[in-house]
This record gives C-alpha cells, structure tokens and sequence, in this order.
C-alpha cells in the first residue's frame, strides 16, 4: 500500500524517510493482524546539527482522524540534548494492533530547537499506510478494539 496523499513538510536539515511497519521478527508487512504487535520505523538523516530532538509517530484514519501515536519523550523536559550533522538515526515504535477492519496513516515527525524555539526539523504526513485484517468472529464495534467482553445475566421476573 502506497497513500497518493503524503505531504512532506519543508526539512530543517532532517530528512525523514525509509518508513516500513515490521513483525517482531522483522518480516517487512503493511497488512497487518488485529492484536498483533509490530514496529513501525523510520530514519532521520541529520544534514545539520540539531539540539533538543523529539521523535515522534502518528496513527490516523484516512479521513484524518487522530487515532494515537507516540514520542520519544512525553515532554520538551528530557529530548536528546544534541544530534551532530551527518548522523542517520533509525527510529523505532512498538505499539500493539488494536485497531478494527481497515485502512490507516502514518506521520512521522523529527522535533528540535530551531532559533530559540521547538519546531518540526522535517514532518511526513501521511507517510506509509496499512491494512488491519480481523477474524470473521471479530465481535467489536467502531475504529478501536478495546477488548471488551460481553457479558449477559438473565433474570426471570415474577408477574
């Protein structure tokens, strides 16, 4: 599966590419097992030093919707301090499939300190996409698969 509607950002000396979904075993998928858990990477290549770097994903619906994603840090408290130029970094998200049928997006997202302020150094929206596959005996409802169990008490009622 290849999105006809990726749309990268201007680079800040980063550049974001190669994005692949994998198994833990590293098997190359995009379509991918409900409850399954997989890695989705991608690599940064530094064409400048850069400072206070957060790397981050994203999960959407193809009609946008923000389902979920990650950084490497939950904050501008604790980023990687320094990245020096010519450094490629292989980024790395293990998440658990928990998504129902369907079609999705991945963004990907390299941040750091550009003149005093925390900017994207490169963005990709829309990077790579995939398929979830479900079981026909898939009982849920909705984008996401909360695991909810159903449960029925029946109760004779007196007339």
């Amino acid at each position: 599966l290849v999105p006809s509607t990726t749309t990268s950002y201007e680079p800040n000396g980063v550049m974001i590419d190669n994005p692949i979904i994998k198994t833990l075993d590293g098997l190359k998928v995009n379509s991918l097992i409900q409850g399954e858990k997989y890695i989705y990477s991608y690599e940064a290549t530094f064409n400048d030093d850069a400072s206070n770097v957060l790397f981050g994903m994203l999960i959407k619906t193809t009609s946008g919707l923000e389902l979920g994603g990650a950084a490497t840090s939950n904050s501008f408290n604790n980023p990687i301090s320094y990245i020096a130029r010519n450094t490629k970094v292989k980024v790395n998200f293990e998440f658990s499939c928990f998504l129902n049928k369907g079609v999705y997006f991945l963004n990907a997202g390299v941040m750091g300190d550009q003149g005093g302020a925390n900017t994207f150094l490169h963005r990709v929206i829309d990077i790579a996409m995939f398929r979830v596959v479900t079981s026909s005996s898939n009982l849920t409802t909705g984008i996401i698969d909360f695991r909810c169990k159903p449960k029925l008490d029946f109760f004779e009622m007196s007339v």
